[in-house]
């Protein structure tokens, strides 16, 4: 919280060492010098109050292109458009605070930071018969060994399903689902090495 200069001066003058020569009343001559730099002392503990709120993007409103400037373009088009401040600064926040990952429970979490209730399945991989990695079969070749993942979303265009695919482990494959929706999203079976 800042102080006015009256506060400062106090402050001041009773931090003078005892003595004829360091008055301790405002009417004095040592004191309409400290004044000065008082005044000036406030106005900067106004200024730092005023920037505290500028300290995170989560509620800066005075230095939020600075924030958008340091932080670049968004990779998925989050920022194209017209977005309101609050859209903004919680889009700002969450690219300010994000954490990599490609676990489950990130992606879960990045959903939930989003606003979006989100839950991933991933099934065991099939297996046919016994196999021992690298025998020749055809089960052991390295590029049909992909895992999946079952995201289930409340809806299509949710803003999660560029950012799961671009961020997701290169030997998994994503299959979207939507609650109340038909078919898996926009997920092409042709397009895996097992697909038809």
């Amino acid at each position: 919280m800042s102080r006015t200069p009256g506060q400062i001066l106090a402050e001041w003058l009773s931090l003078l060492p005892h003595g004829s020569a360091w008055p301790r009343q405002m009417q004095s001559n040592l004191a309409a010098l400290l004044m000065a730099g008082a005044i000036a002392r406030a106005q900067m503990e106004a200024d730092i109050e005023a920037l505290e709120l500028e300290i995170s993007p989560q509620t800066s409103t005075l230095l939020l292109s600075d924030y958008e400037a340091v932080l670049g373009p968004d990779a998925y088009g989050r920022d194209i458009g017209a977005l309101t401040t609050a859209q903004l600064q919680a889009l700002l926040f969450s690219r300010w605070i994000a954490r990599g990952g490609q676990s489950i429970s990130y992606y879960v979490a990045l959903g939930a930071a989003m606003g979006v209730t989100l839950s991933i399945y991933e099934p065991d991989p099939a297996v046919y018969g016994d196999f021992v990695y690298g025998d020749g079969s055809v089960y052991s070749d390295p590029r049909i060994d992909l895992f999946t993942w079952v995201v289930t979303l409340p809806s299509p265009g949710t803003d999660l399903e560029p950012m799961i695919t671009a961020n997701r482990q290169p030997d998994t494959q994503v299959v979207f689902v939507y609650v109340g929706g038909t078919g898996f999203g926009s997920y092409d079976f042709s397009s895996i090495a097992f697909g038809s």
